[in-house]
């Protein structure tokens, strides 16, 4: 891919290019030829129950879902993802945080219920959505969803694999991301995910290939964990997403290097000096700066 005739370079051209700001957005193929692997992306994909993704807005924490949800086909887990609209469904409106944990508990089956069933192409139609005892969880869900899945059923080659491979897997992973949409800190707001991340981990705990990940802001983190004290159990599975000057550099260099048809080691831009990486951007930039105030004809000299 090139220039357009003048010179200068299409938005279309420029998309492709730098990717889109929402992770969701983007398409998969691509997303997952650019991004860039990081520490936070090992620890989130590792064998544990619980992992809990926190950062600054905007850090790419939709994006290694996103990726991360791609690559479980490869370890052998069943993925599903959940949104802010899907539990929006759980009322805990009550004063009792035990009572909270369980009806999240029982709401968290009937939404993945309900996926996995849209996922195969099946519906649900006046099933049972028992309460998701511990350690039950997964054999519940398998026993409630296997008459809509089962070879008598007519689906699609596609709803079909996924129906049985939820059938035959013993992992399934639930990624839950937005949680966080149109939080507005309230005393209700906190009490509300501290009951959901309490409900996780007990069912995450008790469940053995059951595994939940989960992205959350760092302030509403912060907000859950200054006001629950019990939350101090779920600090081992919090996992911190940030990006150094460097690293966002190099990131930048495998985008730009991955749209030109390249196929960049990270771990050798990673290793590169500034200035070198720098040079790989002469390609679609222009060397000195060229807009108004102090830093007008100032080159571009990386971080």
């Amino acid at each position: 891919m090139g220039r357009a005739r003048d010179g200068r370079f299409t938005e279309e051209q420029i998309h492709a290019m730098f990717g889109h700001e929402a992770a969701e957005n983007e398409r998969p193929e691509r997303l997952r030829e650019y991004y860039f692997m990081s520490q936070a992306y090992e620890r989130v994909t590792a064998d544990l129950p619980l992992r809990i993704l926190v950062g600054q807005k905007g850090i790419g924490k939709s994006a290694l879902f996103t990726v991360a949800q791609g690559d479980d086909t490869k370890r052998d887990s069943v993925s599903i993802a959940i949104r802010p609209d899907d539990v929006a469904e759980v009322q805990n409106d009550g004063s009792d945080f035990n009572k909270k944990i369980a009806e999240w508990k029982q709401g968290l089956f009937r939404i993945i219920e309900r996926i996995i069933l849209e996922r195969a192409g099946a519906s649900l139609s006046n099933t049972s959505t028992a309460l998701a005892k511990s350690g039950k969880f997964l054999s519940l869900l398998k026993a409630s969803t296997k008459p809509y899945l089962s070879s008598k059923v007519d689906l699609d080659p596609v709803s079909r694999a996924f129906a049985d491979h939820f059938l035959q897997t013993n992992r399934l992973t639930v990624y839950l991301d937005d949680l966080d949409r149109g939080w507005q800190g309230a005393k209700a707001d906190v009490n509300r995910l501290s009951a959901l991340l309490s409900a996780l981990r007990d069912l995450s705990s008790a469940n053995d290939g059951l595994r939940f990940r989960v992205a959350l802001r760092s302030d509403v983190y912060y907000a859950v964990r200054t006001s629950d004290e019990s939350t101090d159990k779920l600090e081992g599975a919090v996992v911190w997403h940030s990006w150094d000057n460097h690293q966002i550099l190099a990131l930048l260099v495998k985008r730009l290097l991955t749209y030109f048809g390249e196929a960049p080691d990270e771990s050798a831009l990673l290793k590169t000096k500034q200035s070198r990486l720098a040079e790989h951007l002469n390609r679609v930039m222009v060397p000195t700066f060229r807009g108004q105030g102090n830093g007008r004809t100032c080159p571009f000299t990386g971080y």
